[in-house]
């Protein structure tokens, strides 16, 4: 059912319409940032990096444990070492046989040996922990620039969601300000188009504001010989047309 009533009347109407139609749009835009910059937030690249450096710190910890038992086990041999090197030592110096004395000494020189060679492993395993520290810590320090980094980036996310709620409102408010003032009529045909896409715009010379398609001559020759108080449509896509 067409729409007919005084010119003034319907370009007003119109003009409201086109603010009403624009702060829908609005309002679809806004729905969709604030979706995507959710979805941001759960699906941050900064947060896949902190579970990676997680995971990272992780293994690291479990390579320092096994040097850890290592260092613990080569202390406990050199320990063991030196005891049994001791008592060597003073059963040597007890014994007055010979084949005796020739036995423990040839075991004090393989001690002696497995001495050297524990404290040169002993050596390099402290450097290895030294070196595995730095690198646990270097870890901790990123992980927790990117715990910094991951918090800085949900609280901006959180602002502009904040921002874009304020200006959702606003629309809102204006939106049902402005929907009381409309024909019950124009209303429902806006509705009923808005539901497929851009319900009005400006015919503009030979072209569509709505659908941006440009109209034959015999469409803009029919279009305007219409009355002024006729509401116009787009033989194209359907949309309402606003005179300018």
């Amino acid at each position: 059912m067409g729409f007919r009533g005084d010119a003034v009347n319907l370009e007003q109407q119109l003009s409201k319409l086109i603010e009403y139609q624009n702060l829908l749009l609005e309002q679809k835009k806004l729905e969709q940032l604030a979706n995507e910059l959710k979805e941001q937030a759960q699906n941050d690249a900064i947060r896949d990096q902190l579970l990676a450096k997680s995971t990272e710190l992780s293994e690291n910890v479990t390579k320092s444990e096994a040097l850890a038992r290592e260092r613990k086990r080569l202390l406990e041999e050199q320990q063991l070492v030196a005891k049994r090197y001791e008592q060597d030592q003073t059963r040597l110096r007890a014994t007055a046989v010979s084949r005796d004395a020739i036995a423990l000494q040839h075991e004090i020189d393989t001690l002696e040996k497995r001495a050297v060679v524990l404290s040169e492993e002993f050596e390099g395993l402290e450097e290895e922990i030294a070196s595995q520290n730095e690198i646990h810590h270097q870890i901790e320090r990123e992980r927790e620039q990117l715990e910094r980094e991951l918090e800085l980036s949900r609280e901006a996310i959180r602002l502009q969601l904040d921002e874009l709620r304020v200006t959702y409102a606003k629309n809102k408010d204006l939106l049902a300000q402005l929907k009381p003032q409309f024909e019950a009529s124009l209303l429902s045909q806006f509705e009923r188009l808005f539901a497929r896409g851009v319900a009005i715009g400006m015919l503009r010379k030979s072209m569509c504001g709505a659908c941006n398609m440009t109209l034959t001559s015999t469409a803009i020759n029919s279009l305007l010989s219409q009355p002024k108080d006729a509401l116009l449509h787009c033989p194209e896509c359907g949309a309402i047309l606003v005179r300018e």
